[in-house]
């Protein structure tokens, strides 16, 4: 019964939506289900005018880069209406002509060779009674693995062709996208969340993000967002070459330190590798697409260089369980990333969005798994600490500032000089302690120190800081604080004292003295607390010389 209460909220909420599914299936009355409707491949019966034979889409030439490749077919009946045609350029010119008239035609050949070449959804909008007559597509490139590629060619209406888009290559947009926001949100709280911020933990954040961006632009859906050539042509080239960057910074601060010179040496090559690419492609001497080979080398053997690295670790340190975790992990990662690479150099490049969004699960896993690890243990720590701090800080009866405190904010004091010259100090001691704990118990003399502290903060705090030195004895620290002022708040002090007394059995007084900073007299903190201590005997003295 313990374990029902305990959790009677999820048991609730549980027992609700079961009702609601439940009712759901009973009542279902109708057909209601929004229906989208796909787009239409227009795939058969396409006649190749290099060669004069027909074929069918998806098709792949072997051409020579820079070779214009021009195909044809007749239009269907369908087109007796406006349609829209949807062509997937791969880094590919397209120009489409109906009827011997060009119609459509993004050439980058015409533009500055800085730009790079993007792989980019092409609508091209078709008159209605475009039946009948002949369509031709004109594609080209300067990349050899791209020549001849000739993606499947859809048509229909413009939402038609959106839906299109996003219900086949949709999921790689929305994975990519989550992966941005947790990235963000641990490089948020990382470096900005009070008692869990973890300024190591910030680079995963960061490695998710600039993963998260590889993965939106590898997802064919960056369009939705964007319409910038260079940014949907250089985004993945960017993201691939600064994506080792984070993850090294993290492995040498956090679980490889011993091999931090190999570290730098891979972010400072991935920084001189990114600005190369960036200037070659500006320049037009290389681009994007003919370097990313050697991005890719460069980060399979990083990776190894990681992997045997942990290895070397572990064996060092075979006890260290957070090592063992994360090469599973790694290795995990490191398998699906070279069977990418493969896929790359195989030229099958359908297959790669297949194993980055793999990439992406697994490591969604690593990076929540090991976050919550280190948020827990840091958030731990961090209390623990801060208990630690406030206990060596506090005094645990009045709950002031201590003597320890008070040493260390009289020393800062004192090495400022502008501070110091307007610095005062207050000792207090308590009269007949001794005397009221024989008589009336230490439970009352604790409740009156308590209560002679409460009364020095009251009407002292708002000058400056006070302190429990030790036993009976308390301090306040001023800095600017005129006489006039000082003297406002002892007369507040004495009249809350009689105050007091009228409700006790017992009398309560202090003495206490003030000190001035005195630069010929105060060389050293306790040059001050000794004069102030001085003066807070003389008034002691005349204390009992009175009673």
């Amino acid at each position: 019964m313990k374990t029902v209460y305990r959790y009677r909220t999820l048991i609730i909420i549980g027992l609700i939506l079961t009702v609601f599914i439940i009712l759901g299936l009973i009542y279902n009355h109708g057909e209601h289900r929004m229906n989208i409707l796909d787009s239409n491949p227009l795939s058969e019966g396409w006649k190749d005018h290099a060669t004069n034979t027909f074929f069918d889409l998806p098709y792949d030439f072997d051409l020579e880069p820079n070779e214009t490749h021009g195909f044809s077919l007749i239009l269907p009946e369908d087109f007796k209406h406006p349609q829209y045609l949807l062509i997937r350029g791969s880094l590919q010119d397209v120009v489409v002509a109906i009827g011997g008239n060009i119609i459509y035609s993004h050439d980058l050949r015409e533009e500055d060779s800085s730009i790079p070449y993007a792989s980019l959804w092409h609508y091209i909008p078709v008159p209605a009674d475009s039946d009948g007559l002949e369509l031709t597509v004109f594609l080209h490139t300067p990349y050899e693995a791209m020549s001849g590629k000739v993606n499947e060619i859809y048509y229909g209406s413009y939402n038609d062709l959106n839906a299109h888009i996003f219900i086949n290559y949709g999921q790689g947009f929305v994975i990519g996208l989550i992966t941005f926001v947790i990235g963000l949100a641990i490089a948020f709280i990382s470096l900005f969340v009070d008692k869990i911020k973890d300024n190591d933990v910030v680079y995963l954040g960061l490695f998710a993000i600039i993963l998260s961006l590889w993965m939106l632009s590898e997802s064919r859906t960056l369009q939705i967002l964007l319409d910038s050539q260079y940014i949907l042509g250089a985004l993945s080239y960017y993201a691939l070459a600064l994506l080792p960057i984070p993850m090294a910074v993290y492995l040498k601060r956090i679980l490889l330190k011993e091999y931090t010179k190999i570290y730098h040496i891979i972010i400072v090559y991935s920084f001189i590798l990114f600005i190369s690419i960036v200037l070659l492609q500006q320049f037009g001497i290389f681009g994007f697409f003919q370097s990313v080979f050697i991005t890719q080398i460069s980060l399979v053997i990083e990776v190894i260089v990681t992997f045997i690295l942990l290895l070397i670790h572990l064996k060092k340190h075979p006890k260290h369980q957070s090592t063992k975790t994360f090469i599973t992990y790694f290795g995990i990662f490191a398998f699906i990333g070279f069977m990418e690479f493969a896929s790359f150099v195989l030229e099958d490049f359908d297959l790669i969005s297949v194993f980055v969004q793999g990439v992406v699960v697994i490591f969604m896993i690593v990076l929540f798994s090991r976050y919550i690890m280190i948020l827990n243990k840091n958030y731990h720590i961090r209390v623990e600490r801060e208990t630690l701090e406030k206990m060596a800080y506090i005094d645990r009866l009045t709950g002031s500032k201590n003597r320890h405190a008070f040493e260390e904010d009289l020393d800062l004091i004192f090495s400022h000089q502008q501070s110091k010259r307007q610095l005062k100090l207050v000792y207090f001691d308590f009269n007949d302690l001794k005397t009221i704990n024989d008589n009336y118990g230490h439970d009352i003399g604790d409740q009156m120190i308590v209560d002679g502290y409460q009364m020095i903060e009251k009407t002292f705090g708002e000058l400056g800081k006070c302190y429990r030195i030790g036993g009976d004895e308390f301090s306040c620290i001023f800095v600017g604080v005129t006489n006039k002022l000082y003297q406002q708040q002892s007369t507040q002090f004495n009249d809350l004292i009689d105050q007091y007394n009228n409700e006790k059995p017992y009398k309560f007084s202090v003495s206490y003295g003030i000190a001035a900073y005195q630069a010929d007299k105060d060389m050293k903190p306790k040059d001050l607390v000794k004069r102030a201590d001085q003066k807070m005997y003389k008034d002691k003295e005349k204390y009992r010389t009175k009673n």
